[in-house]
């Protein structure tokens, strides 16, 4: 069957959203056996949801389970994020390993994630032409024998126009130059001159 939407839930185990009282929103996650554990324990609610666990008749440990009864756990985890601010439950989060993080938008992710930066090596800032500069990712991967290359800036319309003509659809000098000529195509830096009717 195909897939339903499921917001923001992690499909086949339990990831939910919630919002904070400082109006933030996080995304936790309970994947494997010891995150869901971990966010039970940092929230306090090993008897909330063993009770819940009772009532189902069905173990929360089993990650399909938690899919399954997804609503119900929010729903006794929901009032927990309501009543605190993020900065009261971080570094706690943090020092137990969860796999947690605020909700940001992307100027927040680019002005306050070093991932998202030149110190990551993934990342390099370009100059586009008649753009600007912007972080541009270059390569993921980085392999032993091999620099990792530089980023490029995104060429620009119709960079490619004449060796696309040529290379890809097999067009002559003669057939390329007409195009030009009658203004079906366009280059940078190359304008196109009508000919007379």
């Amino acid at each position: 069957t195909d897939r339903a939407k499921a917001g923001n839930a992690l499909y086949g185990a339990y990831g939910q959203d919630f919002e904070c009282a400082d109006g933030q929103r996080v995304m936790v996650i309970g994947l494997t056996d010891r995150q869901w554990r971990g966010l039970v324990e940092a929230t306090g609610m090993t008897d909330d949801m063993a009770s819940l666990e009772r009532q189902l008749g069905l173990s929360l440990r089993d990650e399909g389970n938690r899919w399954l009864h997804r609503a119900e756990i929010t729903k006794r985890l929901a009032p927990w994020f309501a009543a605190r601010r993020v900065d009261d439950f971080e570094e706690d989060f943090n020092a137990r390993g969860l796999t947690w993080s605020v909700f940001r938008t992307v100027h927040e992710a680019l002005a306050e994630d070093d991932d998202l930066s030149t110190a990551n090596p993934m990342f390099q800032d370009i100059h586009h032409p008649g753009l600007g500069t912007f972080l541009t990712p270059r390569h993921p991967a980085d392999f032993g024998a091999n620099d990792r290359a530089d980023a490029t800036p995104a060429p620009t319309l119709g960079a490619h126009t004449e060796e696309i003509l040529g290379d890809v659809l097999g067009l002559g000098d003669r057939a390329i130059g007409t195009l030009f000529d009658k203004g079906i195509v366009d280059a940078p830096g190359r304008r196109a001159q009508p000919t007379a009717a």
